[in-house]
Formats: C-alpha cells, sequence, structure tokens
C-alpha cells in the first residue's frame, strides 16, 4: 500500500454519507481553507476508470463542497484493499464524533473479508458492545437509512427505529417519506412494547376500561401519533368509530 499526498478536485471524490458538517466546520473552512487532509482510497472498476472512496474525512469534503471549493488536500490510498481501507475508517473514527453509516459499511466489508469482531475491537479501540450497536443498523428500515446516510435521520433515532419490528419501522418510513423528518417522539410513541399489566389505569369518571382494551387503546394511539395524526383528529375519529360500532 502507497500513500500519496495531493490536492484533490472535490468532483473526483465520491458522495459523501452521515450527518451534514457543522456550521462552525462550514465557516471555518470558508476561511481558513481545508487544514487537515482527508484520507482517501483509489477504487478502480472493471472499466479500469479510478474513483475516490473517502476512508475518512466525509464531514470535510461536505463542508469544502459547500463552499465552493474545486480542490481539497488529500492522503490518497494506492493498492490499499476494502479490507485496509475499512480498518482505517473505524481507527480514525473511534477518535472522535462516530459516523455510524461509514463505520457500518467498514465493519460490514471487514467481516466479509473474514476479520472477527474480536480482531476489530484489538485494532480500533472500540468495545464489542459498540460495534454490536453499530451492526443493528443492518435492521433498518430501507428508507431509514437512507435518511441517516444523509443526515436528515439522528443515529439514536436511527437506532431506537432498528429495534423495532419491520411492520412499525414501515409505519415511521412512511411518516419520513411524507414529512422529511423523524423524530424521537415519534419513535417512542410507535414503540408498544409494554404488557398491559405494566400500563396505568384509564378512568373515565369512576369507570375503568378492561386491561387489554387499555392496552389496545395506548398502542393505537401510538401508532396514531407515530404518522403525525394530532389529538383533535385522532378524538374525533374515535367518536366517529364508537358511533359506528354501536350502528
Amino acid at each position: 500500500m502507497e500513500i500519496v499526498d495531493r490536492e484533490v478536485a472535490l468532483e473526483d471524490i465520491d458522495e459523501t454519507f452521515g450527518p451534514p458538517p457543522s456550521e462552525r466546520l462550514v465557516e471555518n473552512i470558508r476561511r481558513n481553507g481545508v487544514v487537515v487532509p482527508v484520507l482517501l482510497a483509489e477504487r478502480v472498476d472493471e472499466h479500469g476508470a479510478i474513483s475516490l472512496h473517502i476512508v475518512d474525512g466525509n464531514r470535510r469534503v461536505a463542508a469544502a463542497r459547500a463552499v465552493e471549493q474545486e480542490t481539497i488536500p488529500a492522503r490518497v490510498l494506492r493498492d490499499a484493499s476494502e479490507a485496509d481501507a475499512a480498518n482505517l475508517t473505524l481507527a480514525t473514527n473511534s477518535f472522535r464524533t462516530s459516523n455510524y453509516i461509514t463505520e457500518f459499511w467498514a465493519m460490514n466489508q471487514l467481516e466479509r473479508a473474514g476479520v472477527s469482531r474480536s480482531r476489530m475491537t484489538d485494532f480500533t479501540g472500540m468495545t464489542r458492545s459498540t460495534l454490536e450497536t453499530r451492526q443493528q443498523l443492518a435492521k433498518l428500515e430501507r428508507r431509514l437509512f437512507l435518511g441517516l446516510s444523509e443526515g436528515r435521520i439522528g443515529p439514536s433515532i436511527a437506532l431506537a427505529a432498528a429495534r423495532l419490528d419491520p411492520g412499525i419501522q414501515r409505519e415511521l418510513g412512511d411518516v419520513f417519506e411524507r414529512t422529511g423528518r423523524l423524530t424521537k417522539a415519534q419513535v417512542d410513541a410507535a414503540t408498544t412494547r409494554e404488557t398491559p399489566e405494566d400500563l396505568p389505569e384509564i378512568n373515565l369518571e369512576g369507570r375503568v376500561l378492561p386491561t387489554d382494551l387499555q392496552f389496545a387503546l395506548v398502542a393505537v394511539a401510538r401508532q396514531a401519533l407515530a404518522r403525525g395524526v394530532d389529538r383533535e383528529t385522532w378524538l374525533e375519529a374515535a367518536e366517529r368509530a364508537f358511533g359506528e360500532a354501536k350502528g
């Protein structure tokens, strides 16, 4: 593997992934340019065309593009295997704010190359539980995964959603597709893991609903919240549904 330091045209670098750069970083690069070189790896496709994959520096590349720089200082890896690049991605991310998407892809690449989790922890300093947490993203619904990769869904929200049933995730994906955002409150509302015994009693003027109906009512209300239904619409729909049920 050879490392070459040079200025690289931003148009020659692959797209960025993960959280967008902060306003502070963008302004700093606007005034001072990119001080710390990004780390790139050459990739050669089946036709011999060379592209540059970001190993470390997604936010710096995105910020440089935001201020319309044409080039960026880089350390370019030549003849590096995908496993070597993945190792470097995990190692560099372990020293600063994580980029869950790049870490997730790097872990998958290392596993395909036959690298065990224990070897990953030895090399990167990440704990086994941290690596397993990142791997939860494999269960994330496609649209939500795309939202995370584009920086429109926060990492903690994405991980919470990844732990939910696929059906609930699809509903959250519908919400995200419709509104362009996903909040912690919506994910929390979609979580219906409590057992009926754990629910507080719903007491209406001295009358108490049976436990199974309490559970069903809370579960449906949470689904309504996850879909962005407001309180007034929910109450009106519930009243009409009760009237229709009575006939």
